[in-house]
Order: structure tokens, then sequence, then C-alpha cells
């Protein structure tokens, strides 16, 4: 039997409070996700830092080891040596090397090693001057040629212990 006398209005959709309701759900659902993504690429940033930072610190020690597998054995004088041609502190370190042809112009070379205070910790600073021989006047020297081998929140020092002591190397 049809009811011919009323027509049925069944009303389909939503109304207006159910689409605030989905609306204000939605909102909570991206403020979330938003949240969750910046903290992963807060997250991300740092673990990359950390990571350049280490291979900046690696490679840095890689050229300091390098410089002073290279040491010259030189003497203050030749007739009557009595020392190597080598100033070392906590922080600063001075050497004569060779440098090879590839690199640089060859000839011998003095490189400073130190350790200075910088913005967010310290840097390790390597520096050279031309060597000439008969002035071994370490102060007088002209560094030139900086280079920040490595930059960050770290302690450097330096130290020596010769293989037939039993006591450290400490000059400062």
């Amino acid at each position: 039997m049809k009811n011919c006398g009323h027509p049925s209005h069944v009303e389909q959709g939503f109304t207006l409070f159910e689409i605030l309701v989905g609306l204000a759900i939605s909102a909570l659902i991206m403020l979330g996700l938003s949240s969750a993504m910046l903290s992963i690429n807060r997250a991300w940033q740092q673990t990359t830092e950390a990571g350049e930072q280490r291979a900046m610190l690696t490679t840095g020690l890689r050229v300091a080891r390098d410089d002073l597998s290279h040491v010259e054995r030189m003497y203050d004088d030749n007739e009557t040596p009595s020392r190597f041609l080598f100033s070392g502190a906590l922080h600063d370190m001075i050497f004569p090397i060779v440098e090879r042809d590839g690199h640089n112009t060859a000839g011998i070379y003095w490189v400073r090693l130190e350790v200075r205070d910088a913005k967010g910790g310290i840097e390790l600073v390597r520096s050279r001057a031309a060597f000439e021989p008969g002035k071994q006047d370490l102060a007088g020297i002209l560094w030139a040629d900086p280079v920040v081998l490595a930059r960050g929140a770290f302690d450097i020092s330096f130290g020596y212990l010769p293989p037939s002591a039993n006591a450290s190397w400490d000059l400062a």
C-alpha cells in the first residue's frame, strides 16, 4: 500500500553540527601530524649536523696525523745538536715538514697546529710558513694559509710521551 496523501520527506545528509564536529576532529589530526613532522625534521637536522661535525673532526685529525707523520727531524744546531726543531704546548705545536711535489711547492715548511677558542667551542687551525735555514726564531715566523681543520663543542689538547719515559709532556 502506498500512502498517496502524505508525501514522505526523509532527509538525507549531515547537519551543520555534524560537519563542524568532523572538521574539528580533522583539525586535531592535522595538528598532531604537523607536530610529529616537526619533531622528525628537528631530529633529522640534529643527526645531520652531528654527522657533519664528526666527519669534519675525522678529516681534521687525519690532516694533523699526516702532518705529524711527516715531521722532519732537524736539529737546532747541526754542529752540536741539543734538540729537535719542535715546539709543543697543550694547545699549540710547531714543527718542520717536507712538502712533496703534487701537494704544494716542494720544500721545507713550518707547520703550526693550534687549538683556539671559537663560537660554540674550539677550532683546530693549521697554518704554514716557509722554512728559512738558519732562522729558528719561532716567535718571528709569519704564518700564512690558515685552514680550520675542525670546529665544534669538543676539546683538543696535545701531549707527548717519549718511548723511553714514563712522564707526560706538558709545557703549558
